[in-house]
Formats: structure tokens, sequence, C-alpha cells
């Protein structure tokens, strides 16, 4: 009982939580910047993450789930 209630408790926090997931979502364009290169220094991080991310989790979802 108490398992299930902390497994429910997590995923209401982390995966199921609009609010932080729309947060993390939107936080490259909250950060608005008045500087051409941090502007876009934040867009090529967000690339590189992005692909990064695509680059992990491809073989994760095809290959293991």
């Amino acid at each position: 009982m108490a398992i299930n209630l902390l497994m429910i408790f997590i995923a209401a926090v982390l995966t199921q939580n609009i609010a932080f997931t729309y947060l993390l979502g939107m936080c490259p364009f909250i950060s608005l910047s008045k500087s051409l290169r941090t502007a876009s220094g934040m867009g090529f991080a967000v690339i590189f993450v992005v692909t990064l991310t695509a680059l992990i989790n491809w073989p994760i979802y095809n290959y293991i789930l």
C-alpha cells in the first residue's frame, strides 16, 4: 500500500504535473535576451539537447522497449 502511494506521488510530482512540464517546455522561450550572442547560444544549446535526447531515446525505444 505504501509503495503504491509513493509511486502515485512521484508520478504526480514529476511526470503528470502539467505546470512543471509546461515550465520545462517553455524555459527556452521564457529566457528572453537582448543580446544576439546570448540568444543564439541558447538556441544552439536547445538544439544540442534535443538532438542528444533523440539519439539516446531512439535505441532505447526501439531495442529495449
